[in-house]
Order: structure tokens, then sequence, then C-alpha cells
């Protein structure tokens, strides 16, 4: 790996130490001795599957894992969930840990060097693609040597949208797939292509049937692989011609050097200031609402006493709210104002049912309308 200039060793080992512990999520690799296959899972479903602090740490030891099997012939790097397949880098850890030139400096060394290591493996890989790929999602399909994409999903790279440039080494790979011009329309315009489109564009490999999984495309589309004895042959196929595509050293750093440009910059401090959705933050009353949940909606309008557990919960999920700024906390609040409208003492009737299951639906609904949702049987 090529540390970026003035950084040590010891430097960059704390870097990622330092971003192991941020952020959920987690990616998961297993490897199979029998068929030869491996596969890696990106694991942040309610984040769509964007990379946390610790997810990208946890991909680049996933991904030397790999390198040390000398038994494998073919990987699968899918993502948990048809919601996403990769939204790119957690936002939160933009905003509040990547703060500076020199952390994106250390950030993007780190990703461009274990997606160019995954590109290089000498195992036939596939990104199964079963929802949008964005951002650096779409630079992480770029890394694999096929992409099998799943009919609704899409891919789009919205680097320049954010203010910054691909900081995963994405365009020198997305140059190697589809060609100069055609790379930089995707990534100066940040057109989204449908599975079919970019399919024609030579990024997809393969689109699957409706309601077909992508992933179990990408195993049959492995299967002549994983099922002949010749597989030494295969690694060394796959070696030969991962040396020959090899993208240059200088490539690297010219691209490394392009992004810590604009990185931190005005316009992508003011994005990354606009802060995550609120949809995103839904997670986090998840305990409440699950708590709500397990107790008897007539018990909680007879008996008030049944309202001691609620504080606790708050207590858990407050203190993530608070920090963030005003405009993200509206959906929040209002999913809470509807909450405690739900609890407010009614008339006794025989037969109470709120549906607290669908809580987080109402925090998107208008005023006009969340009363509605909230059905009363009589």
């Amino acid at each position: 790996m090529t540390l970026p200039e003035q950084v040590s060793g010891e430097e960059f080992d704390a870097f990622k130490d330092r971003l192991s512990v941020l952020g959920a999520g987690h990616v998961h690799y297993t490897m199979d001795d029998a068929s030869g296959l491996a596969r890696i899972e990106l694991r942040n479903p309610d984040s769509r599957n964007a990379l946390s602090g610790r997810m990208m740490v946890e991909l680049a030891d996933a991904v030397a894992a790999v390198e040390r099997w000398h038994r494998g012939v073919a990987l699968i790097l899918t993502a948990e969930g048809d919601r996403a397949f990769c939204a790119g880098a957690d936002l939160a850890l933009a905003r509040n840990h990547l703060t500076t030139p020199w952390d994106g400096r250390l950030m993007c060394a780190l990703m461009t060097d274990t997606l160019h290591r995954l590109r290089a493996l000498p195992l036939v890989s596939v990104a199964a693609v079963k929802g949008p790929a964005v951002g650096g999602g779409a630079e992480l399909s770029t890394a694999c040597d096929y992409r099998v994409m799943s009919s609704a999903a899409h891919i789009r790279f919205v680097q320049v949208k954010m203010g910054v440039s691909t900081g995963w080494g994405g365009a020198a790979r997305l140059t190697r797939i589809v060609g100069s011009r055609q790379a930089l329309r995707l990534l100066a315009w940040g057109e989204q292509l449908s599975a079919s489109a970019a399919q024609q564009l030579g990024l997809v490999d393969l689109v699957t049937e409706e309601g077909e999984d992508a992933e179990t495309s990408a195993n049959t589309f492995l299967e002549p692989l994983t099922t002949q004895p010749n597989w030494r042959a295969v690694r060394a196929v796959k070696a030969a011609v991962a040396a020959a595509s090899a993208i240059p050293e200088e490539n690297v750093l010219a691209e490394r050097a392009a992004f810590i440009s604009v990185w931190g910059g005005d316009h992508n401090r003011s994005v990354l200031e606009k802060g995550v959705k609120p949809a995103s933050l839904l997670p986090l009353l998840r305990p409440l609402e699950q708590q709500l949940h397990r107790l008897p909606p007539l018990l909680l309008l007879q008996q008030p006493f049944m309202l001691l557990a609620l504080p606790e919960q708050l207590r858990h999920v407050l203190p993530q709210l608070l920090p963030l700024p005003l405009k993200e906390l509206l959906a929040p609040l209002k999913l809470l104002r509807c909450v405690l409208l739900l609890l407010l003492p009614l008339p006794p009737r025989p037969l109470v049912d709120v549906q607290l299951r669908h809580v987080a639906a109402w925090a998107s609904t208008d005023d006009e309308n969340w009363a509605q949702r909230r059905r009363v049987v009589v």
C-alpha cells in the first residue's frame, strides 16, 4: 500500500484504530473450501448499507483474509436486504469525524487500497447489486470483475453533487470499464442509470428478471467456475488479467490528489451540514416503538403506571437526537407527539387498537392524515 505523503505507518494504523470504533454496521465474510466461493456482505440496512468507520476497517480485513486464502476461485460482494446495495460513506461519519482534508486523505488511502486489492484478487469477483448503488457504493461495485444487478436497482455517481470527486479509486476503475468519455459523463453529470441502461453502457453485465434475486443469479453465473476441478488454472488466468489491467500508481496518486483538493471544501461542508435524512433517524426510535408495542394498548389507557417503562427508553434515544440540527429533529419529534397523543386518556371503549407497529410511518404523514391512521375500533 502506498501511504499518503507525510503519513507514517504508525499514524495510519492509529487512524484505522480510530475508525474501527465509529458507527454501526458490520462486514461479514465467509470462505467455502469445498466450492472455492468467498462471500463478503455489507450489513448496515438501516443506513442503506452505508459504510461506517468500523465497516471500512472490517472490509479491509475481509479483503486481506481472502488474499491469504489459497483455495478461492470466486467471490460475491453483496449487501443485506434489497433496499440498497451501498450508499457510500456514512454521512454522520463524514460530517462528525472526517472533517479535515487530512482525514479525507487517510480515508481515501484506506478505501482506494482496499478496493484496488479486491480488484486484483486471483478470484473472479461479482457484485450482486440488489438495490441502489450510490456514490461510494457505485465506486464499490466497480472493484469487482462483473456486476449482476436487480432489475429494480439503479446506479449513480453523486460525488460531484456532494462537492467532492471519487475518493475510493472509482474514476480509474470506471474508466477501465466504460471508457473515458462515458466515465466523465457519469461522474460529472451524475446521471442515475437504471439496470437496463447500465447494461447497455457495459457497466452492468447481467440484469435479473423481475422478482429474481441478484445474488442467486450471481451464484448461477459463477457455478461453472465453482464446480470444475481445475480451480488453480482459473486463479492463474484471473491473476494474469488483473496484472494486465492494473491501475498505474501515478493514476492512483492523481485521483487521490483530486479528492483531497475538494474534501472539506465549502460546498462539501454545506452538503454534509444538511445532515442525515430524517428517515435514517427512525431506527433510533425503534427501541421506543418496540417497548410500547409490548404493552397492551388497553392497559396503557386504563393504568398510566404502565408508562413508567417509557422514560428508560427515552434516555437511550434522546441523547442521540439532541446533538442534531433542529431540522433533523422535526420528524422524530413529530413521531413522539403521535405516540404521546396515542397514550392520552380516552373514553372507555370495549376495544382499542392503536397499531403501534406502524408508529414510524406516522412521522412522515401530514397533520391532517395522521389521526386517520390511529384506528380505534368501537
